[in-house]
């Protein structure tokens, strides 16, 4: 008797919330696939790609939203360490889908916007991309707090600081492109990508030289590494020697500025690590 009602008391306490959750998230979500679906019949076939883009922007937000708010009523009411946890796990793949292709999506919407004279959403075209940004925003936040909340293990923090910072470089960098692309032709804007990986990384050394977090500093240096991949397998071959001589020259003094802090507060930083 112990046994099966430990099991009722588990479908009850576990399952049966999990199952509700999953039951709301999809009633909604078949609501904006039908409403879209309902859209492209109507709509003249020049509107299809752009009403597809938007489509999946509205989902995402949709998810986004959804997974944000179930996660801040667990951190202020229920506080249930599983839940915590997996609402940690389902934002980043949230995010994760934002990175790899929600942000694509989004710089077609904003291109769309400003190449066609006539659009079917009009502004709405850009006014999504800051709406996916800030829920993405958000959600980085939400996230923090559960891991601090609801996670013990240091590595676990460790990996989702890591991915904070890599998902706030690849919207920083999506965010560059798709407004240097506009007014710009060739690839000479592309350079201006590498002085903000830079310039992002320097931050991010300064601050785990500040705040003595060693893994923002090895991330701060894998930044930089990156950087210096995409200067000679990429820059070198696709931009003037004006475009590349300013770029080195600026990749050099930030590494120089990061080679000086090194030096200036090695002490304190090997104390830190040891």
């Amino acid at each position: 008797k112990a046994g099966k009602r430990s099991m009722y008391m588990q479908f009850y306490d576990q399952l049966l919330p999990c199952i509700f959750l999953l039951t709301t998230y999809f009633v909604f979500w078949v609501e904006i696939e039908t409403w879209f679906r309902r859209i492209k019949q109507h709509a003249a076939s020049t509107f299809l790609d752009e009403i597809s883009a938007f489509e999946f922007s509205v989902t995402l937000l949709y998810s986004m939203f959804f997974t944000g708010l179930v996660t801040y009523i667990n951190q202020r009411w229920i506080k249930n360490k599983l839940l915590g946890a997996g609402g940690v796990l389902l934002m980043m793949v949230s995010i994760i889908v934002l990175l790899l292709h929600g942000l694509e999506e989004l710089n077609h919407l904003s291109m769309y916007h400003h190449t066609h004279s006539q659009t079917y959403y009009g502004v709405w075209d850009i006014l999504i991309r800051y709406f996916l940004i800030g829920a993405a925003g958000i959600l980085l936040a939400l996230g923090h707090r559960s891991v601090q909340l609801f996670v013990s293990d240091r590595s676990a923090k460790i990996i989702y600081s890591v991915f904070t910072q890599v998902a706030i470089l690849t919207i920083l960098s999506f965010e560059y492109l798709n407004w240097a692309g506009l007014n710009q032709t060739g690839n000479e804007y592309k350079l201006g990508l590498s002085i903000l990986w830079s310039v992002y990384a320097l931050g991010l050394v300064i601050l785990g030289i500040n705040k003595k977090k060693k893994h923002w500093r090895l991330t701060g240096i894998c930044f930089f590494i990156v950087t210096v991949i995409k200067l000679f397998l990429y820059d070198l071959s696709q931009t003037s020697t004006i475009s590349k001589t300013i770029s080195f020259i600026s990749l050099g003094a930030i590494l120089l500025l990061v080679s000086y802090l090194y030096n200036r507060y090695k002490d304190a930083i090997l104390a830190d690590d040891e």
